[in-house]
């Protein structure tokens, strides 16, 4: 009996040896469940959905404290990520707002492994880089799993997620990633803070110069 259980122990071992956490952005779904989508805003403060920009899935060291948008990039690791517009394997087309990466095999998150229960972050700029973006936005998705026994998988929820960290979230009605109409939850990218008020010192001094 000795024997057979520790046959057994042996091949657990191995099977959760080979698996490795998978990790999903997509907006696939109904626009109830995993949805995500990326709002930017025109000069107007008019909402458009993005036609560019990434968005990235990652965490950061445990128990780090947020103060900007530039820290905590350079704190930030990413996962996986993809681009908004970018082709889509699922939609086999562009769709403007639209985000859909490749599932991601990353190491196996087993007992022990100091990443697991760590948060995960939904962290999306409007360049083709966190740190080439003007507009961000940051926030808590869940927590990354134990593989044992299974492989674990995690997709995007924005619904019923901790507020953003950075921007802020809403919603677009309307036909996202050809989904069909709904109403769709969003994350909107703001300025980073220094770059905000850059522009707005800017635009007072075009003011001041017109009046002068």
């Amino acid at each position: 009996m000795k024997l057979k259980l520790t046959v057994a122990s042996a091949i657990m071992a191995l099977t959760v040896a080979s698996q490795a956490a998978t990790y999903t952005v997509s907006n696939v779904g109904d626009g109830l469940t995993d949805v995500l989508l990326q709002n930017g805003k025109n000069l107007d403060n008019s909402v458009r959905l993005l036609d560019g920009g990434i968005v990235s899935l990652g965490y950061f060291p445990s128990g780090y404290v947020f103060t900007t948008v530039s820290a905590a990039i350079t704190n930030y690791t990413s996962l996986t990520s993809a681009f908004a517009g970018s082709y889509s394997a699922t939609l086999d087309a562009s769709k403007p707002g639209y985000v859909e990466a490749a599932t991601f095999q990353g190491a196996t998150i087993a007992t022990g492994n100091a990443l697991a229960g760590r948060a995960l972050y939904v962290f999306a700029g409007n360049a083709s880089t966190l740190a080439g973006s003007t507009g961000f936005g940051l926030q808590q998705v869940g927590s990354i799993q134990l593989d044992e026994p299974l492989e674990q998988s995690y997709s995007v929820t924005l619904a019923g997620a901790p507020a953003p960290i950075f921007g802020q979230v809403g919603s677009y009605t309307g036909d996202a990633g050809g989904q069909g109409v709904a109403t769709y939850t969003t994350l909107n990218l703001v300025p980073e803070t220094s770059t905000a008020l850059l522009g707005a010192i800017g635009a007072l001094g075009l003011l001041r110069r017109r009046r002068n």
